[in-house]
């Protein structure tokens, strides 16, 4: 899947797809990235790594799970410098 990424840029809009507009937005933003990705090669890797890195904060966020300290500053600085791309 990964080797087809940018082979052929097409986008096809069904009757579904009305819920973009009245879906949430995380769908929309899955939508975008989806799309941009098909043309972007960089961006399709950078959000995989971003993704990855979210998972591994959320990890750590259940594991300190009713502590009073969580050790986050490093994971959200790594975070926002990814969303930045």
């Amino acid at each position: 899947q990964k080797e087809l990424i940018g082979t052929l840029n097409t986008v096809i809009f069904c009757p579904e797809d009305l819920q973009l507009i009245k879906g949430t937005p995380s769908g929309r933003r899955r939508f975008l990235d989806m799309e941009i990705s098909q043309t972007s090669a960089i961006y399709y890797h950078q959000l995989m790594q971003y993704n990855r890195l979210l998972q591994q904060r959320n990890a750590v966020l259940k594991e300190y799970r009713g502590k009073n300290t969580i050790p986050l500053e490093e994971w959200d600085l790594q975070l926002a410098d990814m969303a930045s791309f």
